[in-house]
């Protein structure tokens, strides 16, 4: 090969080359061009309502001392007194046709089945207070729930 022939291929390369370069410059503007057009796009451009921005508003705390010196007057009930407290369900009979309110460690197997059913309420009063009255017992004291 002759010197002539090597510089000729050297231009070549080179052409090569500069065809090379040309494409990557094309394609790293078109990839700035492409990121920039992107991020434009994923901006929001979206307004807040008016009324949302007055719901946005900070809440002013105002404490009332009125109602906290109110909570703080309620009675508060004793251990022994929230125990003494009796509480109900309503028993459903099997036949689905009579319920009935009695205390919660009451059982429908410990109801007999000869039992009355419940009282009718008087004309003022609500089914629910005729039922809620407790049954008369042998020493007519008050049932009271051991915890």
């Amino acid at each position: 090969m002759t010197k002539q022939d090597t510089v000729k291929q050297d231009i070549k390369k080179l052409q090569q080359n500069k065809q090379f370069l040309t494409i990557m410059i094309l394609l790293f503007v078109i990839l700035l061009f492409w990121i920039t057009i992107s991020l434009i796009s994923s901006q929001t451009t979206e307004k807040i309502s008016p009324e949302l921005q007055k719901l946005s508003k900070p809440l002013t705390p105002v404490i009332d001392s009125e109602v906290l010196t109110r909570i703080s007057e309620k009675r508060q009930y004793t251990s022994d007194e929230l125990s003494a407290f009796t509480i109900y369900k309503v028993l459903v009979s099997r036949d689905g046709t009579t319920e009935r309110v009695v205390p919660i460690e009451v059982t429908a197997e410990d109801l007999e089945p000869t039992e009355t059913p419940p009282s009718t309420p008087s004309p003022g009063g609500s089914l629910l207070q005729g039922e809620i009255e407790p049954t008369p017992t042998s020493t007519d004291e008050p049932t009271v729930v051991a915890p």
